[in-house]
């Protein structure tokens, strides 16, 4: 072969090279382009479901229906959808403009591009898993409600124990809760979940006795030599919360096996002392002593682990 046929060969060899390199980037933009597409439209899906539960979960804050508690821990899991939906939101982006342009698109392709792709597609594939899961968080926050339990019949003015002969008439009042959440669990249970109990113990504004076995008793709690009145009323809610809470703990372990998924079901427990505040806003007549005041709140959640 003369040495121009060579040259020749040489150069249609580098054309065609060039030509099926070229051929394989338009590939490789074509795939890539209907990534970014299909991650945006799911992208707008699962941002507008995060928004929706957001706004019911607000308005059943209002409403008091759920409470700080649930509320933070609701916001917690929005937060970390959000996040990761940001993530790959940028990643998105990111790709959508390398493909505006054809030799940064080729530049970046491997260290870039790829990576960004994988994490695209892996969005994508799982968004149906995510959408159950929003639509489980939706559908516990709309059967969200306040339990209000008017308490006089176990504490009476300064009393915080439940009374051994009134377990049988506690235990009835509180199995329709776990029932509930129970119910609520099961409908959702091929989903890895946690639960969440809260109980509210509220005081009335009575003065306590200082020469009183309860006042010396709430100041070992408070590990205290002395204390006002609102600040002993707070312990006093606290120890009725901590003796609902030990009853809700008790029929949850009883019930464990009404539970479709109760190897994997973990629930948390919140007791919180609420004090002298007043519990419920749409009363307006509370008194000082009010039986109505010596109540707990109960709410429950059930949302995914992850």
């Amino acid at each position: 072969m003369s040495k121009l046929n060579k040259k020749i060969a040489i150069l249609l060899l580098g054309i065609a090279c060039c030509t099926s390199l070229s051929s394989c980037y338009t590939a490789k933009k074509t795939q890539a382009a209907k990534l970014v597409t299909s991650t945006k439209e799911v992208l707008v899906k699962e941002i507008s479901q995060i928004t929706e539960i957001q706004s019911v979960k607000d308005q059943q804050l209002t409403d008091e229906n759920i409470d700080t508690t649930i509320n933070n821990r609701i916001i917690a899991k929005l937060n970390k959808y959000n996040a990761y939906a940001g993530y790959v939101q940028s990643k998105t982006s990111l790709t959508d403009t390398l493909l505006s342009n054809s030799r940064n698109f080729r530049k970046n392709y491997k260290a870039v591009v790829l990576p960004a792709m994988a994490e695209m597609d892996s969005f994508v594939n799982k968004s149906p898993v995510r959408m159950a899961k929003y639509r489980m968080i939706k559908d516990g926050i709309a059967q969200s409600k306040k339990r209000l339990y008017e308490m006089a019949a176990f504490f009476g003015p300064g009393k915080y124990d439940i009374p051994e002969e009134k377990t049988e008439m506690a235990n009835t009042l509180f199995v329709p809760v776990i029932d509930s959440l129970i119910n609520f669990a099961n409908i959702y249970s091929s989903i890895d979940q946690t639960g969440t109990l809260v109980v509210n113990g509220y005081a009335d504004g009575m003065n306590i006795d200082n020469t009183s076995p309860l006042y010396n008793l709430l100041l070992t709690a408070l590990k205290k030599t002395a204390a006002g009145k609102e600040e002993l009323n707070q312990q006093l809610s606290q120890l009725r919360a901590d003796a609902i809470a030990v009853l809700m703990e008790k029929l949850v372990t009883k019930k464990k096996d009404q539970f479709i998924s109760w190897g994997t079901f973990n629930i948390n427990l919140f007791e919180n002392g609420q004090g002298e505040t007043l519990p419920a806003k749409t009363i307006k007549d509370y008194t000082v002593d009010d039986e109505r005041r010596r109540v707990v709140l109960i709410y429950w959640s059930v949302l995914p682990k992850d």
